[in-house]
């Protein structure tokens, strides 16, 4: 096991040289320096990285108050010896009045977050969420956000609580929740949703970006306040009111009411919750007419695009994961060798 945790501190240290690393598990068998992950942010430096390792465990709500990066198992993880995630419940974005510092900066990857990310009564900008489940809401209240390969499944949805918006990114996630603005009168010309699969309805949105979407079963016709938006390369599929775009929206090169038989290599007829939605082929079909049929020239939809989702597991492309360790000696003598086979990979 101390192979293992070397080998993750010196892919750590490509980071930054500079930030110490910091191992939490609860896992018993699996040991770390903490097995709190709150314990581990207190003790924690700004710019410090956490790895958080898989457990059969909850590792309880967190408050961040202080730049940090968290790096998890993954939150459906496959082809493991143990197959464990890291889940955390309650995300809360704060501040450190003793320490002037505060969660601005901060990175999430590989997270099975079932309670809320919401934050304590500021506005921290440039947060990254990446690989994570996210179960109940997220609330972005500021700018320089990037959500990206993320499964945003149940509870309350995305929400963009702060205007004007200037530089948010929505991409690559399977979004089955709602997805809403403050209002629909502020200017949101920086916020930009691109290949994302979406199934929730959109509202209170003005001046936002929809590129190369897939909009599944999203019911169009219960969208509200949706003003001066720009969608382009879109698909609509098995929705209400399909056809983009609409009122006072603007944009072209969308592929309205698209059978659902024609779209997904997995021939998904309904709307997909989570766990079920990481079973199916979500990759469409040869013949699909949004196979590279992006802005981009890339397919629409989660697949697409310069960060096309690689899994539906969570998994870290940057991180090998250990995939088995065996002790193969049935006993040891005094001054004997420990023989150990250990395999590990790394996501694509």
């Amino acid at each position: 096991m101390k192979k293992t945790i070397t080998l993750l501190a010196i892919v750590a240290m490509s980071f930054n040289a500079n930030a110490t690393v910091h191992t939490v598990s609860s896992n018993p068998i699996n040991a770390g320096q903490y097995t709190n992950v709150q314990t581990c942010i207190n003790a924690s430096t700004a710019g410090d990285t956490i790895y958080v390792t898989g457990s059969p465990y909850d590792y309880g709500s967190i408050t961040v108050d202080r730049k940090l990066t968290f790096i998890g198992a993954g939150y459906d993880v496959t082809g493991t010896q143990n197959n464990l995630g890291s889940e955390v419940d309650n995300v809360t974005l704060s501040n450190n009045v003793t320490y002037a510092t505060d969660a601005t900066g901060s990175s999430f990857i590989g997270l099975y977050i079932n309670g809320s990310f919401n934050n304590n009564s500021g506005a921290y900008a440039n947060i990254y969420i990446g690989r994570c489940f996210m179960g109940t809401y997220v609330n972005v209240t500021a700018n320089g956000w990037i959500i990206e390969n993320n499964v945003i499944s149940s509870g309350y949805g995305l929400d963009f609580n702060f205007t004007p918006v200037t530089s948010c990114l929505v991409r690559n996630n399977f979004i089955n929740v709602g997805i809403s603005g403050q209002s629909s009168s502020n200017v949101q010309s920086g916020l930009i949703f691109d290949h994302n699969i979406i199934e929730g309805n959109l509202g209170q949105f003005s001046n936002a970006i929809f590129s190369n979407n897939i909009f599944f079963y999203s019911n169009i016709s219960n969208w509200s306040q949706i003003n001066n938006c720009t969608f382009t390369n879109n698909i609509t599929a098995s929705t209400a009111s399909n056809i983009l775009p609409y009122g006072t929206n603007s944009g072209g090169g969308n592929m309205n009411n698209v059978t659902f038989g024609s779209l997904f290599v997995g021939l998904i007829s309904a709307v997909q919750g989570y766990p079920a939605l990481t079973t199916l082929n979500w990759h469409l079909l040869s013949t699909c007419i949004g196979h590279n049929a992006g802005s981009d020239g890339t397919d629409v939809g989660i697949y697409g695009g310069t960060y096309a989702m690689q899994n539906l597991t969570g998994a870290s492309s940057i991180i090998p994961q250990m995939t088995l360790m065996n002790i193969n000696n049935v006993s040891i003598p005094v001054n004997g060798t420990l023989n150990v086979r250990f395999k590990a990979k790394k996501e694509q």
